[in-house]
């Protein structure tokens, strides 16, 4: 019986149905991430603000497991190319940012500066080197061969959906951490941001102005009623361009907000 278990969604090639089956993988994963954002958050300050940033990070954990567990986790992983959008930008653009916003009140793990860890961090996390660790991560993880090859397998879909989630706390941790390094300031993040995730125009271009369905896995799955391989593939790349941007500029319009709100000062002048 237990070499019947699924512990992660992956490509199984059989006839989609709505009956929920479990992914124990997937459970221990959000719960790992769970107990180290629990770990993270725990005592800092009990401001109203706080209160409301660590109900963020919890939302966080929950929207992981919405993405990761079925149906979602599933269907993305051997069925819908529109559900693959849809996983890749919770994880990568929802999830990591909420996360983050999370821990950011009472972070009480924090790693030697000097130490190799206090080293990568902060290499990382440079503006710079997160974007484009973003961008390689993005590009690599939707070229049709690598999509093909890793979703057949359960550890290969765990590395996508890993990847995805890692590159996106890197992403983000410049615009909504401060630490390790001194304050990145506002307008800054707003271009940060803006030109690193321009890549989600490019893919999701890709997926609307392709001529044939370019993901085999999507393509010979089995079929769902009502959706066709094609245009599966640019429902996707409508959600890619439409998502992506909308999640981007609501972001970058928060920021400039705030940035107005420090150059007039508190009256306003």
């Amino acid at each position: 019986m237990a070499g019947n278990v699924q512990w992660w969604c992956s490509a199984q090639g059989v006839r989609w149905t709505w009956k929920w089956r479990p992914y124990p993988g997937i459970w221990l994963m959000v719960l790992a991430i769970a107990g180290a954002y629990w770990r993270l958050s725990r005592g800092g300050p009990r401001t109203s603000a706080a209160r409301k940033r660590r109900a963020l990070g919890w939302l966080g954990v929950v929207l992981a497991w919405v993405s990761l567990d079925w149906p979602l986790g599933p269907l993305a992983a051997g069925y819908l190319a529109s559900a693959h959008a849809v996983q890749f930008l919770l994880l990568s653009m929802v999830v990591s940012p909420l996360l983050l916003l999370g821990i950011e009140p009472g972070m009480s793990v924090r790693p030697d500066p000097r130490g190799a860890g206090g080293w990568l961090l902060r290499f990382v996390t440079t503006p710079l080197v997160a974007g484009v660790l973003f961008n390689i991560v993005a590009i690599t993880t939707h070229v049709p061969a690598v999509v093909d090859g890793l979703m057949v397998s359960q550890l290969g879909a765990f590395a996508l959906d890993l990847s995805w989630l890692l590159s996106g706390l890197v992403l983000w941790w410049p615009v909504v951490l401060d630490m390790p390094r001194r304050r990145f300031p506002l307008m800054l993040k707003i271009f940060y941001i803006f030109l690193a995730t321009l890549v989600h125009s490019g893919i999701a271009n890709v997926m609307l102005l392709a001529d044939f369905p370019i993901y085999s896995i999507y393509q010979l799955a089995p079929p769902m009623q009502g959706v066709t391989a094609m245009t599966d593939l640019q429902i996707a790349g409508a959600v890619m361009l439409g998502g992506g941007l909308i999640i981007t500029f609501s972001v970058m319009s928060l920021l400039f907000y705030r940035y107005v709100q420090q150059a007039t000062g508190p009256d306003g002048s």
